[in-house]
């Protein structure tokens, strides 16, 4: 059985919209008691960060190069990746172990509630392809990774 990730943000705006401490039972709900409800929800899905983010150099002539990765989710819910871009590459595939020794592409890959996802050679890792300018050892790639929750977790990567 799936478990699917509640977003914060709309519960509780949703609970907002039922009750709202301090402000009158009726009446529209204006910016000023919207505002600490956003924040407040927003600050929710903070604290999700990737570290020791690095691209694989590639093949002379190559067009594709994979990306290699930490994401450290501290939060109570699963954090979904279901796309990214770079800026050296006309896409990015997500990719995950097809147990035969290679990969195939995956609709999202999870950073568990209070866990990580770990993008390595062996395992799940982000491929870049078709890229668009030359990488050396040295250089930097500028990703995006999207969550399913809107997120757009940013990080540079250094080609290795």
């Amino acid at each position: 059985m799936t478990k699917k990730r509640v977003p914060a943000l709309p519960v509780v705006l949703l609970l907002a919209l039922w009750v709202a401490p301090g402000a009158p039972a009726a009446g529209p709900l204006t910016d000023s008691r919207v505002e600490p409800i956003v924040s407040e929800a927003l600050a929710m899905n903070q604290g999700v960060t990737v570290t020791e983010a690095w691209v694989a150099s590639p093949a002379p002539a190559g067009s594709t190069v994979s990306v290699f990765l930490s994401l450290s989710n501290p939060t109570m819910y699963d954090v979904y990746v279901v796309s990214a871009s770079a800026d050296a590459a006309e896409s990015v595939e997500l990719r995950e172990p097809d147990g035969a020794g290679g990969s195939r592409t995956a609709a999202a890959l999870t950073a568990t509630a209070y866990g990580a996802l770990e993008l390595t050679e062996a395992g799940p890792h982000l491929r870049l392809t078709n890229l668009t300018r030359p990488l050396e050892p040295g250089d930097t790639v500028a990703i995006v990774l999207a969550t399913d929750g809107g997120e757009r977790l940013k990080v540079d990567a250094v080609v290795k």
